[in-house]
């Protein structure tokens, strides 16, 4: 398994930044599972071409997005539970998640990495998704990912 460790959540305690950070920490994590051939075990081999096909596009419209949510009043974040003590639970909570998934080495079995890579990726949704009702922008992104974390095989289907 080739991918850096991603810590999530890093910043100077403004959840503006924190956020916009976190939304290019899952381009992050998703760049190297799909553009990089010694990752095509976490996806069905008959998906790969056109999901580093449509990665091409989607790809691009991370930064923007960050830039949106960079820009987010307080007042908006606040009413969706992205600052303070709830934002740092959630991130508490991905990276979690994050450790169990980057823990398991190429020892381990391919079943236990595309489960906990479903774990991160549901997770990373939940954040994900109230960003999406507090900076609408966002859909091709989440969309995306939403895809990529359905096209995992699950273990009966090796």
């Amino acid at each position: 398994m080739n991918l850096e460790t991603i810590v999530f959540g890093q910043g100077d305690g403004n959840p503006g930044e924190q956020l916009s950070a976190f939304v290019m920490q899952i381009k992050d994590l998703l760049s190297p599972l799909i553009s990089d051939s010694e990752n095509d075990h976490f996806f069905y081999d008959e998906t790969r071409e056109s999901m580093r096909l449509a990665w091409d596009s989607v790809e691009r419209r991370f930064e923007d997005y960050a830039e949106l949510v960079k820009g987010a009043s307080t007042d908006d974040l606040e009413n969706h539970g992205l600052t303070e003590s709830e934002l740092a639970f959630k991130f508490a909570a991905i990276n979690f998640v994050a450790g169990r998934f980057y823990a398991l080495g190429d020892g381990s079995s391919l079943g236990q990495r595309r489960r906990w890579l479903k774990k991160l990726l549901e997770i990373i949704d939940k954040l994900l998704k109230s960003i999406l009702d507090a900076i609408p922008g966002g859909g091709a992104i989440s969309e995306y990912k939403d895809f990529c974390e359905s096209l995992i095989p699950d273990d009966h289907d090796d």
